[in-house]
Parts: structure tokens; C-alpha cells; sequence
């Protein structure tokens, strides 16, 4: 097999494999991303689909790892064989000084071991991997859940990606000469010289109504209280999702606990696939959950059975983040039904 390029996210869900396998599970996470030695969750199977046409079965045992190829194909492999190549393989991950992909003779060697193609699923897929984990009441197998894999390893992972459906109009009340804005440069220099002047930006609505319905989905209300938000970032120097819903709902505000738990909400569907441009109704009855790659190699589990850990993490380690103007169509003063507005987009990264 030659040697296989990727970039470190792809290598990332190699790697969460790999583990699983060799450790025969993981320990749960709390809010702030740390292991939580009460919580294990023990992993009888993985189901990898990132072949475009068949599934690979791996079925962990007491010292070996069964894997399924076709209905008739299976070898066994011992773990320690995988666990021998493990160690480097995550000093490559931290070594690796870009973001753009590059190879690994140890991660090669790891896809060789599991009869892989790839370290990774398809980008356009929601979900990564689907683990078959014990119940820990019964004891009995549960029906396979899909996980999404983020790692601490390498660039923050983004988990709501910017597009022309993520746009959010807003109308600029009392705005008389739009052309001695265009020149100002930066976006947000351009929003604050708009306020400086005493205009004023209201929301209006949002550019996707595929997007809007989606949001009204969690509430009906939480299309404009996502609307302050986005706004908020814009004309402020916050980033941190917690820091920019703290200051636009403040605890003592009534009804801000409320808001505050519907954004929540939307950052875990949006970590479960929850996209602008495509109808949801809803978390997928399978979605199990997140795992998370840590620097020092372990990998944690963020399970939907303890939904308010993972909604606190997302909302106390995810950040907004501008993209590029030009590429979505956003940022610039324009005429729509004889009103002056502005668009803003979102996108939301670790």
C-alpha cells in the first residue's frame, strides 16, 4: 500500500478507530472537555462506511479485533499488532505544522492493519463512524448509533459552515447617504462607523427560507434571538458563543435562560447535521453523539443519553467567526423593496 496523505482532521477519525478498538471503549467527557472517570462506555462494534459501496465490521474481543469485510470474509488480528503503531502515529498528528494534508507511514500502516482505503468518511457525510456499545443496565448490545469525531489536534474543527443560505438581513434605519460607507474597510469598521452615525440595524430576515424554517424548527422565536446574536458579534469584539449570548441575554433578562437553552440546542443539531440549505425535523433517532480526539491521545465520549454535558461544551468552546465576504455575498450596503440593508453571515468553529 503506498503511503496515504491526509490532513489531520481525516487522520483524527483513523486514530479514534484505532483506539476504540485497541482499548475496547472510552470514557465519557464533562462540559469542559475533561474525562470523566464515572462514565465508560464499552464498544463491542465499529461499523466503518467510508467505502462507497461496502461497510467494514470491526467486533472487539478480549485480545483480538474481528474484522468483517464481506459476509463470508474474516480475520482476526491481535492488538497489540495495532497498538504498536499507535504511539507514533499520534506523534505524527502533533508534529504535523499544517493544516493541509501530508503522510504518515504509521497512519498507512494502521489503514494496512484494518483493511481500509481511507483514514476518513466522505466530507459530505454528518456522521463519521457507527459504534454498537453495551448497555450498561442490561448489558446487552444497543442498536448501532452514529457519532460525529472533532479533534484537539490541528486547526479548530468548524461546525456550522458558512454558505449563501447562512445570510441574515438586516434593515438600516435612518441611513440617508449609503455611498460614504462603501469606501470603509473591514466589516465591522464599517457596522460601527453606521452606529457611530446614529443608524440603527434590525433584523429583517434571513436570506434562506430553508434556513428559517429550520430554526423555527427549535423554536419559533429563535430565528430573530439568533438574528440579535449574530449581530452582537458583528458589532463588538466577542467570539465566544457563551460571551456574545451572555451579553445579548443577560441572566437577569427574563426569558434568557430559555433563549439561551434553544441556542444550545441548535449547536448540537448543528453538530448532528443540522444545515442551512436542507429541510430538518429533527435530531436522527440514531445519532449517538460526539467523540473528541485530545492532545494527549485519549479519545472521549460526548453521549446523547447525557445531552446537557455536550450542549455545555459546545456552548462554552465554540466561537463565530466571519467568512469570507466576497465568497458568500454578504457585507456590502444594498437596496432591497426600497429600504437600505446589510447582510451578515454565520459561521461557527471550535
Amino acid at each position: 500500500m503506498s503511503v496515504v496523505n491526509a490532513n489531520r482532521g481525516e487522520w483524527s477519525e483513523l486514530y479514534a478507530l484505532a483506539y476504540l478498538l485497541t482499548k475496547g471503549g472510552g470514557y465519557g467527557a464533562d462540559r469542559n472537555s475533561q474525562k470523566n472517570d464515572g462514565e465508560y462506555y464499552e464498544v463491542l462494534e465499529v461499523i466503518d462506511k467510508t467505502a462507497e459501496s461496502s461497510q467494514i465490521i470491526y467486533r472487539t474481543q478480549k485480545s483480538k479485533i474481528e474484522i468483517v469485510r464481506e459476509a463470508d470474509s474474516k480475520i482476526k488480528i491481535e492488538k497489540e499488532i495495532l497498538e504498536s503503531s499507535m504511539q507514533e502515529f499520534l506523534q505524527d498528528l502533533l508534529i504535523a505544522q499544517s493544516s493541509a494534508a501530508f503522510s504518515s507511514i504509521s497512519g498507512t500502516r494502521i489503514l494496512d492493519i484494518l483493511k481500509k482505503q481511507k483514514p476518513s468518511a466522505s466530507s459530505a457525510s454528518t456522521t463519521d463512524t457507527f459504534l454498537v456499545l453495551r448497555d450498561s443496565a442490561s448489558h446487552k448490545p444497543l442498536e448501532p448509533l452514529a457519532f460525529s469525531i472533532k479533534s484537539e489536534i490541528g486547526n479548530p474543527a468548524t461546525i456550522f459552515n458558512a454558505s449563501g443560505s447562512t445570510n441574515v438581513i438586516y434593515r438600516i434605519k435612518g441611513l440617508t447617504q449609503p455611498s460614504k460607507f462603501a469606501k470603509i474597510k473591514g466589516l465591522k469598521a464599517k457596522l460601527q462607523s453606521l452606529i457611530n452615525s446614529g443608524c440603527t440595524l434590525e433584523f429583517e430576515s434571513y436570506e434562506s427560507s430553508t434556513f428559517k424554517t429550520n430554526l423555527e424548527n427549535i423554536d419559533p422565536n429563535f430565528p430573530k434571538n439568533l438574528a440579535k446574536l449574530i449581530l452582537n458579534y458583528y458589532t463588538s469584539d466577542k467570539t465566544k458563543v457563551a460571551k456574545v449570548a451572555e451579553s445579548t441575554f443577560p441572566n437577569s433578562n427574563p426569558g434568557s435562560e430559555f433563549t439561551v437553552k434553544n441556542l444550545k440546542k441548535f449547536l448540537s443539531a448543528a453538530s448532528m447535521g443540522l444545515k442551512a440549505n436542507t429541510p430538518w425535523d429533527g435530531y436522527p433517532e440514531d445519532f449517538g453523539g460526539l467523540l473528541l480526539v485530545k492532545r494527549n491521545g485519549d479519545v472521549l465520549f460526548y453521549f446523547m443519553q447525557n445531552l446537557s454535558n455536550f450542549e455545555d461544551f459546545l456552548f462554552e468552546n465554540l466561537r463565530f467567526e466571519t467568512p469570507s465576504t466576497s465568497r458568500h455575498g454578504f457585507g456590502n450596503i444594498e437596496k432591497i423593496d426600497q429600504s437600505f440593508c446589510i447582510k451578515l453571515n454565520l459561521q461557527i468553529r471550535f
